[in-house]
């Protein structure tokens, strides 16, 4: 469609508008990065695409192997494509405290929000000279993140990377966010804890 086709279907005002808020500046109290593609996002897609095209493209390969490799990659470039073109909110830092986004397949279900009072720590660190994790770390009379703490949600990040281990032992995994499809500002994340919770630890391992 044409710019010209657009304002007409729009009108001049609505454009204008459109332009208006495009340029509006971010709110100096709330600090959000939202799912997107990034380098890693995108590399990650082209290696599953390359994984399909192979399992199609192998005629010499059994029939089973192929179609369980199809199925595998072909899930993980869903996966690559519908996180960052959802635009959910990844990450938000405001007067109510540190919301971790969650799968935007599930995502009511499994985003995290961490009240001032609960936050003790907040670790960003890499699993080995990967994907940078961001981690918070909660006090220790916080309530568990799984309805009897037993839930995946309360496992320790470990999990997550047992080699090299994370920073911490008491990082979890409902706590922690893998950036492959968001990134972060430091400065702007340092500011705004220390607008709100100014004793909160910020360890930043890389």
């Amino acid at each position: 469609m044409s710019a010209f086709a657009l304002a007409r279907g729009m009108g001049w005002r609505g454009l204008a508008r459109l332009w208006q808020h495009r340029w509006v500046p971010q709110d100096p109290l709330v600090y959000e990065e939202r799912y997107r593609w990034t380098q890693a996002s995108v590399t990650a897609l082209a290696v599953c695409s390359v994984f399909v095209l192979i399992a199609i493209a192998a005629l010499t390969m059994p029939l089973l192997l192929r179609v369980a490799v199809a199925a595998v990659f072909g899930c993980g470039a869903f996966l690559c494509v519908i996180v960052p073109a959802s635009r959910r909110v990844a990450l938000r830092i405001d007067a109510n405290g540190i919301t971790l986004g969650g799968n935007p397949l599930r995502y009511q279900g499994t985003t995290r929000v961490v009240p001032w009072h609960e936050v003790q720590s907040v670790f960003l660190w890499r699993r080995g000279p990967g994907v940078r994790y961001i981690s918070v770390e909660r006090t220790p009379d916080a309530s568990p993140l799984s309805p009897d703490g037993t839930g995946k949600a309360d496992r320790p990040a470990l999990y997550l990377a047992p080699d090299p281990q994370v920073p911490s032992p008491t990082l979890r995994v409902g706590t922690t966010r893998g950036m492959q499809a968001f990134s972060i500002d430091d400065a702007r994340l340092s500011d705004i804890i220390a607008r709100y919770a100014p004793s909160t630890r910020i360890v930043n391992l890389g």
